[in-house]
């Protein structure tokens, strides 16, 4: 007899499944596929679910309360996480889709506008991404402490008007055996995919393995706001947390002027995740000096130097060298220091002191910063100068994307295929914001809320001529900012 009720609805699928099958062969696809009905079984039951049927490659759930059905999905995609990062060459890619509304239950199915929707969805998401209907946030708002971004309107085969979509953020699951977790701040939570950087990633990849040998690097990624460093540095990241790295991030805060932040934060990353004072180095004691109450939370730790402020400060760089020298031992170590154009200077003391230590060590720093913020007086421009002819230091400029890069970001949200009308586009978001990719997103998204920019089977495009979409006011203001931070004469070259 058939039901109806409210409910949730999950629906998810394995990304390149048959791809994969080729690849590894049919004997371990199948068992792979096994690991992936345990693995969904698991999320969705243990977050107060009913699997209502396998789909080959995929599942389809149903749950009374919202927030558990996001829950389920995040969990789904941490357990697929911790398993590709176990099992590299059998690697799982789930995307997944979620839609709320009256569904009917008859013969143990599923039936309604809900399922269509969420399978809808789960066919436009990217692998290890959750999309969800916008009435999926508004009933789970509040509950589970989940992240939620805008990704605009999708059209979405069958339905007569264009669907508000927002991408669930999650975290990877902290590593087994009580390491460290993947940073937060780094983790796979934007609306757009990747685009336009493969070179540049691959640049950062390349000092990684030269690190992993025990050859320190230092990379500095510089470039104007909105251009993409910390998202070139996350996708690197990524990549080196998967094959077993340690991943430590710190910012540098405009208002907060705290000498040392982002090695503070790298350091509550380290004792947060149960650290032992071997961990922290000969020297571990005098990292008090960084976060005061270490003593209490890590025994046996030797007590600071006393001594006069010079000496112990010249400790306190010793300290912190040792505690990443004994951590990078076992993994390598990436320690990213994010916005380092805000960085007080002993916050660059200590770097520069860093990256001159005598210790071998599996260390890779990465540093991003805005070189439109700095001039000859600042802090970090004679630090620069200074490390112009160091061994291992690199420098990796970010400009816009290229027309092509363009074309790719846009390509990657559309299933991967463009038509002339999409290529139109791109140059016309080319022109408007010269590659810079949060100009490129913001003014997407902008025409997209407005209803100016639409997908239509699976591709962006627009019913209006090209020259009548306007360029949102909040992005023009973005970009008179840029500007006016040039020279006068480089404003007038540019007009």
């Amino acid at each position: 007899m058939a039901e109806s009720v409210t409910a949730t609805i999950l629906v998810t699928d394995i990304v390149g499944s048959t791809e994969l099958r080729v690849r590894i062969g049919e004997e371990r696809a199948d068992q792979l596929r096994r690991t992936h009905d345990d693995l969904t079984r698991t999320a969705i039951e243990g977050n107060g679910g009913t699997l209502i049927k396998g789909l080959g490659d995929g599942a389809l759930a149903l749950f009374t309360g919202a927030a558990d059905a996001v829950a389920a999905a995040v969990a789904l995609q941490q357990a697929a996480y911790a398993h590709s990062r176990s099992a590299p060459d059998e690697a799982l890619e789930i995307r997944a889709g979620l839609s709320s509304g009256d569904v009917t239950l008859e013969d143990g199915d599923c039936f309604g506008t809900p399922v269509v929707e969420a399978s809808r969805l789960c066919g436009i998401a990217a692998g290890g991404q959750v999309l969800a209907a916008q009435v999926v946030r508004q009933l789970a708002r509040g509950r589970g402490g989940h992240v939620f971004r805008s990704a605009g309107e999708r059209e979405l085969k069958g339905f007569p008007e264009p669907v508000p979509v927002v991408v669930v953020g999650w975290e990877p699951p902290a590593v087994e055996g009580g390491g460290i977790r993947f940073p937060s701040r780094l983790a796979p939570q934007a609306a757009f995919p990747f685009s336009g950087r493969s070179a540049q990633r691959e640049r950062l990849l390349h000092a990684w393995k030269e690190a992993a040998t025990g050859e320190r690097q230092v990379v500095l990624v510089s470039g104007e706001p909105g251009i993409g460093k910390t998202r070139l540095v996350a996708e690197a990241a990524r990549t080196v947390y998967d094959q077993g790295g340690v991943v430590l991030f710190g910012r540098c805060d405009e208002d907060l002027g705290l000498g040392f932040q982002p090695y503070v934060e790298t350091l509550e990353q380290v004792v947060t995740s149960g650290a032992t004072a071997a961990a922290l180095g000969r020297y571990g004691g005098d990292l008090v000096r960084l976060v005061p109450d270490l003593g209490e939370r890590i025994g046996d730790l030797n007590p600071p130097l006393q001594s006069d402020p010079e000496t112990e400060r010249y400790r306190l760089h010793d300290a912190v060298v040792s505690w990443l020298t004994s951590m990078s031992s076992d993994s390598g170590v990436l320690l990213v220091l994010d916005d380092l154009h805000w960085a007080e200077k002993p916050t660059l003391l200590l770097l520069r002191h860093l990256i001159r230590a005598p210790e071998p060590m599996r260390l890779l720093v990465v540093a991003t910063y805005r070189d439109s913020d700095l001039d000859r007086t600042h802090p970090l421009a004679e630090m620069l100068a200074d490390l112009r002819r160091e061994a291992g230091v690199e420098r990796l400029a970010l400009v816009g994307l290229d027309v092509e890069g363009v074309m790719e970001l846009l390509a990657n949200i559309s299933d991967g295929r463009m038509d002339e009308r999409a290529r139109d586009l791109a140059q016309l978001l080319y022109a408007e914001t010269e590659g810079n990719p949060l100009f490129v997103q913001e003014i997407l998204l902008s025409l997209v809320e407005s209803g100016a920019v639409v997908q239509r089977d699976g591709l962006w495009t627009t019913d209006l001529d090209l020259g009548d979409l306007g360029i949102p006011q909040g992005v023009r203001e973005a970009i008179g900012r840029r500007l006016s931070r040039l020279s006068d004469e480089a404003n007038h070259v540019l007009a």
